[in-house]
């Protein structure tokens, strides 16, 4: 399988070629206890589990108070479906080439860097926000791509993925403030307005009503500093 040319941050310039991983098209789960061993026995719902067995390679652990049980629930549920290479790679050059340019709020050589097939280091993505990112680049993805992950059309997709940050939200999977923060904006890009469910508007109040602590410092490898931050929402609330 050869590489995928993905554009620099700017979209001008040479662009950056990416390497692509040979792993199956579509991710696939390992094998688990079955959702009825949980019911059989409560226990579980208690125990602490290394979420690192359910999620792709690339991607950080989740938060240290995700149970087994809700690793099963999530997973019932669809939240650890992810596009294959291929597709990613597609949807990825959608976000760098029209989402990053508007919404500038990651490292785009970390995040690329990370998905290399060459890496070997041992940081990985928030699961959350790398979620976040192929639903803020559905807007942008290929009609044939979608076709090819199963979707009837644009809008099944971005409902089905929005759906997916959500739980990944709701269970609490992410505490890094600023990382959910990078996320809830990424969420801003559905308007749905007939959903009569929480929308994105709702989680970014909630974010924000979360005041970012003196403790959240700024990271540098993320390409952005609190104050970014901070400008971005209060432009967009």
């Amino acid at each position: 399988m050869g590489d995928v040319v993905v554009m620099d941050k700017d979209g001008l310039g040479a662009p950056q070629t990416v390497g692509i991983d040979h792993t199956p098209e579509f991710w696939t789960e390992p094998q688990h206890t079955s959702p009825d061993t949980i019911e059989n026995a409560p226990f579980l719902s208690n125990v602490r589990v290394d979420s690192s067995k359910w999620l792709p390679e690339y991607a950080s652990p989740m938060s240290p108070s995700i149970t087994s049980a809700d690793c099963h629930a999530l997973n019932e549920q669809g939240a650890f479906n992810v596009p294959g290479p291929r597709i990613r790679a597609g949807i990825l050059n959608g976000y760098f080439q029209f989402v990053h340019p508007e919404l500038p709020i990651l490292s785009p050589e970390d995040f690329l860097m990370v998905l290399d097939k060459g890496y070997s280091g041992s940081r990985g993505i928030s699961f959350l926000l790398f979620q976040a990112v192929i639903f803020a680049a559905t807007a942008f993805q290929t009609a044939d791509s979608l076709a090819l992950e199963g979707f009837n059309d644009r809008r099944e997709a971005r409902q089905e993925r929005f759906e997916r940050i959500k739980l990944l939200y709701s269970y609490g999977c992410e505490e890094d403030r600023i990382t959910i923060l990078q996320s809830v904006l990424l969420m801003t890009y559905w308007d749905d307005t007939s959903n009569q469910s929480q929308d994105a508007w709702h989680f970014l109040g909630l974010k924000r009503a979360q005041p970012l602590r003196k403790e959240d410092s700024f990271d540098r490898n993320r390409g952005f500093g609190i104050e970014s931050l901070g400008r971005v929402t209060s432009e967009t609330g």
